[in-house]
């Protein structure tokens, strides 16, 4: 998303505007203190079902719907960050030759940080993996929400309250 904006010339017109900066930083903070209101309720309501099996093994149950909600919460979160603008506007054109197609470099460019995005996820997912039960505990996953969406409010109000 983010390449393309700025492929586009959309993030310097945003990054330029100080009306459209400042309405994408508060939908991004409006965003992000939604996010921490639903993880706060859902810290009362765990989001996963745990189900043993003879008292011997844990399993986890996902909600119906937990991945396309993930993914949409996800890209959400990333599309209405509005640093995210801000850096893909000020060090993408530092790699760019002005005598050559643009397009070509801003997909590679473009391709480059998702291939160290995906490679940091998949270090993370792994390693997380690994810790897995931890995360399937009832208490833990209750603890884990509210802490989450303290945080996100915190993260909303220091965005919406930020000067420019």
């Amino acid at each position: 998303v983010h390449t393309s904006a700025a492929m586009l010339g959309i993030s310097a017109v945003i990054a330029q505007s100080v009306t459209l900066f400042t309405l994408l930083r508060y939908a991004g903070a409006a965003y992000l203190f939604w996010m921490g209101i639903h993880a706060l309720r859902a810290g009362r309501e765990v989001t996963a079902a745990v189900v043993r099996h003879g008292g011997q093994k844990e399993e986890v149950q996902p909600v119906r719907g937990l991945r396309r909600r993930a993914f949409r919460q996800g890209f959400l979160t990333n599309a209405l960050n509005p640093k995210a603008v801000v850096f893909f506007l000020t060090m993408l054109p530092q790699f760019l030759d002005p005598h050559a197609a643009l397009w070509p470099q801003f997909l590679e460019l473009g391709g480059i940080m998702a291939f160290f995005c995906l490679g940091w996820f998949v270090l993370l997912a792994s390693l997380l993996h690994r810790i897995r039960r931890l995360f399937a505990r009832p208490s833990f996953q209750a603890w884990l929400h509210r802490l989450t969406g303290l945080i996100f409010i915190c993260f909303a109000f220091r965005l919406a309250l930020e000067k420019i």
